[in-house]
């Protein structure tokens, strides 16, 4: 069995949003954490919170006009923040994703269950 470290994927959620901060065309407005509260970035300009034990859930960037964008710290919000790809392109990559992972799943299910059949069948 495979464990993941949490600690690991923290980083790499928090590398993601430092990233972000520093390339971004648009300003980062508030962090919404896992627990559901939320940091506002502009009274934190040092982010003495990045070194404890948070895990940020979604960015909430906001452009030139005000208008409010929620993006997730990886990848794809990166691609996004730094002007790469636009917001409709930006949901549609993470419903790609969703939908990779789905499939995936499926189809792992699908091998097992027909391997079950194959053993049953030819060992019984």
């Amino acid at each position: 069995m495979m464990c993941l470290d949490s600690g690991a994927i923290e980083q790499q959620v928090k590398g993601f949003f430092i990233e972000i901060q520093e390339n971004s065309i648009y300003k980062p407005i508030k962090l919404i954490l896992a627990d559901g509260t939320s940091i506002l970035v502009q009274n934190n300009p040092e982010f003495e919170f990045l070194t404890s034990t948070v895990l940020i859930d979604k960015i909430i960037l906001s452009d030139d006009n005000g208008k409010l964008y929620s993006i997730k710290s990886n990848l794809n919000g990166l691609r996004f923040a730094k002007g790469e790809i636009n917001y409709y392109e930006y949901l549609w990559y993470c419903k790609r994703e969703i939908g990779i992972v789905i499939i995936i799943l499926l189809v792992s299910f699908l091998v097992l269950i027909s391997l079950g059949w194959i053993l049953v069948k030819y060992l019984v």
